[in-house]
């Protein structure tokens, strides 16, 4: 559902990639999930199902975006 949330919120933005893990527990392990959601048309039901989410869980009801910008090869 957070996928689903984040693409609702950009919409320029057509794949949505998810990455949980839970804490590690000493002699247990632990899990990582990923989750592609790949969703090229928003739609009018698409934001329903998005505002009723947003409402239902509380996801993402005031995002802080932010852009941070660093070259892999410096120039020197």
């Amino acid at each position: 559902m957070r996928c689903f949330v984040t693409r609702g919120l950009n919409l320029d933005c057509k794949t949505v990639i998810g990455i949980a893990t839970e804490q590690s527990k000493p002699g247990v392990g632990h899990s990582f999930d990923l989750y592609y959601l790949y969703l090229p048309d928003w739609t009018e039901e698409h934001q329903k199902q998005m505002d009723s989410i947003q409402k239902d869980t509380g996801f993402f009801m005031n995002p802080a975006k932010t852009e941070v910008h660093e070259d892999e090869y410096p120039q020197k």
